[in-house]
């Protein structure tokens, strides 16, 4: 599942067996919805974009680690620190000519969970900061 939209799943990736995640996260299974809140800051006002998406996290998601909240980009992660109730991992990505580097923290609280992702992306004019703020809420079973 695919929480972030396409700039944020770029940036948010995994190339570490899944042993290497840790304990499982504390969340249910169950019918999700997350909201991701992006402001970029500027020489101008803050532009901000919010998304939401909803899906299922399945017991297996669970067993398996935090790696459901991770897509598959081809990134680099530099560090990483997982725990039932944590997850916190720097990354750098190249795409296109473009380098973004980041740092994601999220906590896991059963019906809930928060996170903040804080990324730096390189381009011709200088470092573009990027902030997201997700919140995930349990809604139920799954369809």
């Amino acid at each position: 599942m695919q929480i972030f939209r396409p700039m944020v799943v770029a940036a948010v990736t995994l190339m570490m067996p899944l042993s290497a995640l840790g304990d499982a996260p504390n969340l249910q299974p169950g019918e999700w919805e997350f909201t991701s809140i992006s402001s970029t800051m500027g020489h101008e006002a803050p532009e901000e974009d919010a998304h939401t998406e909803q899906g299922c996290i399945t017991e297996k998601d669970i067993a398996e680690g935090a790696r459901f909240l991770i897509a598959d980009q081809g990134c680099e992660i530099t560090d990483m620190e997982s725990t039932h109730a944590n997850l916190a991992y720097s990354m750098t990505c190249e795409e296109d000519g473009q380098v973004v580097e980041m740092r994601a923290t999220f906590e896991f609280m059963s019906d809930r969970l928060t996170g903040r992702i804080t990324s730096y992306l390189e381009t011709s004019m200088g470092q573009i900061p990027m902030h997201t703020e997700v919140k995930g809420q349990r809604l139920g079973a799954c369809d």
